[in-house]
């Protein structure tokens, strides 16, 4: 379950349930049409919880999608 807000000066806040083990990369794309390129990735956590990152997005429209790495 991915969750996103915005925050001032043009930020989002990206929340996800970490699963323990399991490392993240969140990735975007100002258009659905072009290939995502990567943010940033997170290391695997011993244990399942939230896990979340502020990424700032003031280029207009941005779609963002998060993998789950082995």
């Amino acid at each position: 379950k991915l969750k996103a807000s915005w925050e001032p000066e043009g930020r989002v806040q990206i929340q996800w349930t970490a699963l323990a083990g399991l490392r993240y990369r969140l990735e975007a794309s100002e258009d659905l049409q072009k290939p995502f390129e990567p943010i940033e990735e997170f290391p695997a956590r011993s244990e399942d919880g939230d896990f979340g990152a502020r990424v700032v997005s003031n280029a207009g429209a941005r779609f963002f999608r998060l993998r789950g790495l082995d």
